[in-house]
């Protein structure tokens, strides 16, 4: 039996998002330190330098969470999902709102597959640091 095609629309903060970003962005900050993990799975020590990861497995930098966040909003907002897929249907960031960074962004996820089922994918920013 084939199920119907879904088109979710991901509930997210565009503008306050779009606004932190620029603050983010204007402020200028190159050098700086912070703790980034994914609840329960990771957990890493972030130096970056001129902009750029400079010791880390990961590649994170703050531009490129913000850039990640986006690209995830952009990628299931108002796309077309079987029921069975693992479908994004919420983000929800919260902002240090003296640096502007994203502190905390839960992505709400729902499948319909084997029965209903929902889940939370925490990414946290933990003591940000500016360097010198």
């Amino acid at each position: 039996m084939d199920k119907e095609i879904l088109e979710v629309e991901v509930e997210f903060d565009l503008d306050t998002f779009n606004k932190q970003k620029q603050l983010w962005k204007e402020s200028n900050v190159k050098n700086y330190k912070f703790v980034y993990q994914l609840l329960y799975h990771y957990k890493d020590e972030i130096t970056v330098k001129d902009g750029k990861n400079v010791k880390h497995e990961s590649n994170a930098t703050i531009d490129s969470i913000y850039e990640d966040i986006e690209n995830t909003f952009h990628k299931s907002n108002k796309k077309t999902h079987s029921p069975n897929d693992f479908i994004l249907y919420g983000i929800n960031v919260e902002y240090d709102e003296i640096n502007h960074i994203p502190i905390k962004q839960d992505n709400y996820y729902y499948s319909d597959d084997d029965g209903y089922s929902e889940n939370v994918y925490t990414y946290l920013i933990k003591d940000f640091k500016r360097l010198l």
